[in-house]
């Protein structure tokens, strides 16, 4: 197999570059056109959602979204208390003293 010279290898490089743009290019195009088209559905498919499917749900969400936010602040919570009490060692007493607190 002949070995390519130094032009034929540039050229193949400015060629594969040239057909990644290309493919990025196209893919931006298509996915522009999705995005309008899309958009142009919005109201048909607003009409065969009802508002009645969101009612049913909405106890749901409430449910979940207040357990989450109560665990969440329960950890919160925590991690202050401990940060609060001396940081990366939350077993060591504060009032006792540490290497760190020695005069030097």
């Amino acid at each position: 197999m002949p070995s390519l010279s130094a032009v034929d290898r540039a050229g193949v490089r400015v060629l594969g570059l040239f057909e990644f743009v290309g493919a990025l290019a196209a893919f931006g195009a298509r996915a522009g056109v999705e995005a309008f088209r899309l958009a142009l559905r919005a109201p048909a498919r607003s009409r065969v959602m009802s508002i009645s499917s969101a009612t049913r749900s909405a106890p749901l969400i409430l449910t979940a979204g207040l357990a989450i936010g109560v665990v969440l602040s329960m950890h919160t919570r925590a991690s202050l208390e401990r940060f609060r009490r001396g940081g990366a060692d939350p077993g060591r007493p504060r009032d006792r003293p540490d290497s760190r607190d020695r005069a030097r």
